[in-house]
Order: C-alpha cells, then structure tokens, then sequence
C-alpha cells in the first residue's frame, strides 16, 4: 500500500475513535440534562407520567381549569385532551402498573378525572369505580395560547455559602429507613432570589427523577399534599414548596419514605458576593429509592 494510502486509512481510523469517544463522553459520562424542556416536548413515556401527575394533582385539589390547561395547552392536545387521558389509563389498567398501590391509585385517578369530563375507555370497565357517582360532565373549553420559545438562559447558581442568622438545627443522618426510599440529603442554603423554598427531588437509585410521586409537607397544625413532575423545566422528580417565615416544616413521601427533621423558616444572611442582606434560609431535600426496592 503506498504511503497515501495509509495515511488515509490512519486519519479514517483517527476519525472514528474520535467520534466514538466523544459519542461515549456524551452519552454515558458526562450526559446534557434538558431542563427548558415544555411538556409537549417529552417522549411518550414522559408525557404519560405528566398526564398521572395532572391527574394525581386534580384528585387533591379538583382544579378543573388549571388541570385543563395542563392537559389542552401544555400537552397540546386540544380537543383530544379528556379522550386521550382515558385511553392512557386503558393502557395502565391493561399492564402490570396497576399491580401496586401507587400505580393502581394513579390510574383510578386518571379514570375519575376523563369519565368527569365524558371520556371513557376500557379502564372504566377495568376499574369500575365503586365510591361517588360521577359528576354531570363539564366540559372546560381552554382557548390556546401561544407558548414563548424556550429560554437557554441557564438556571442561576445558588450560593455556594450562607451564614444563617440564627443557626439551624443539625439534620439527623440516622434516621430509621421506612418505606421504598431514603432520605439522601438535606441541604440548607441562602438566595435572596428564592427565599424560604423547600426543593424536593424524588429520585430512583440511579440519581433520575421520577414524577408522579405523592410529597407531604407537615407545619405540626397543617398539611400539604402534591405531586413531583408538574414542573418539567426543573426536572421529572421536582417539586417545591414556599415556607412562612417562622415556620417548622417536616418533608416526607407518605408511606414510602423516612421524615425529614424538622426544617425552619429562620433568617439567614446573603453571601457578599451575592448582595449582601438577609433573607429566609431555603432547603435542597432529595429522596433517593432504596438499592433492591
């Protein structure tokens, strides 16, 4: 072969190691996390386990019109909302997702939402429903309007430090396990952009979110129950929750997790590099699933 050849043969080869190398880095270690992402945009799976969340949500708070525009708008599914949630949880009810007690409540749920609405489909037979009869259909027309393009803005950096105000009480790493999944961390931490928030990631054992999961905050007098996954721009297992200064907060998934220690609303002081002042200390809480569960 002459020289020229094989020049060209090593620069091919040359080529190929880099594109694989740097299709390996890309894909396995070091993968681009989509955060600006609308739901409309998510693979089927995704858009499925939103319509679970919607669903989930509606059940707690019987919001029809802001379940509509989640459903009509978000999803873009305009007419096809209400029939298609019934044909997603024919689905379910079809597979062994409905073989546990999450799974099964979240498709009862989807079942009560579409039937609400006038839409039926195989689950409604699957999964009769046996407590109040359904309501008189509402049909909930939402006029869609047109969604601004994605910003690439990137999330803001969080300060990296704080100094709290008033120094808030240690988190007990030792915790007795109860339940699918551990509390993997508590992380204080002070913004004056987002003051008094609690952050909550539910995630499986590999470090991915995972939507639809029921959360509770506790105040001791009161509880709020909602569902990670409704903000897609944050990730699949984010939700929040926006605290009172003053308060005392325990985080928890019922029936499925440890609690967290008690988490208090107290004022904090902002990092110089961050504007100096004060501000309400705010919380990062991640749920990790338990290896084996």
């Amino acid at each position: 072969m002459r020289r020229g050849g094989l020049s060209i043969v090593i620069a091919l080869i040359g080529v190929a190691l880099g594109i694989g190398a740097g299709l390996l880095y890309a894909w396995r270690v070091d993968p681009q996390v989509q955060f600006d992402t609308n739901p409309w945009q998510l693979t089927d799976e995704g858009q499925r386990q939103y319509m679970i969340a919607v669903s989930l949500a509606y059940s707690k708070d019987h919001d029809l019109i802001r379940t509509a525009n989640r459903l009509v708008v978000d999803l873009r599914l305009g007419d096809r909302a209400w029939q298609t949630l019934a044909d997603t949880a024919c689905d379910l009810a079809r597979s062994s997702y409905v073989s546990t007690n999450t799974g099964f409540t979240a498709v009862r749920s989807m079942v009560e939402l579409a039937r609400s609405q006038g839409a039926t489909s195989c689950a409604s037979t699957l999964m009769p429903l046996t407590s109040t009869p359904a309501p008189t259909p509402t049909v909930v027309t939402v006029t869609p309007s047109l969604i601004p393009p994605s910003t690439k803005t990137p999330t803001p950096t969080l300060g990296a430090t704080f100094t709290p105000a008033t120094q808030p009480p240690p988190i007990d790493s030792t915790a007795t396990p109860s339940g699918d999944f551990r509390l993997a961390l508590v992380e204080p931490y002070c913004n004056p952009k987002r003051p008094g928030l609690i952050e909550i990631n539910v995630q499986d054992a590999n470090g991915v979110g995972i939507p639809a999961i029921p959360v509770e905050v506790n105040t001791g007098e009161d509880k709020d129950d909602f569902f990670t996954g409704l903000k897609t721009e944050r990730g699949p297992g984010y939700a929040d929750y926006q605290m009172t200064a003053g308060g005392s907060y325990v985080v928890s998934l019922p029936g499925a997790s440890d609690r967290s220690t008690s988490l208090e609303a107290i004022p904090c002081n902002v990092a110089v590099k961050d504007g100096g002042g004060k501000a309400v200390v705010s919380y990062r809480v991640t749920f990790r699933r338990a290896v084996g569960s």
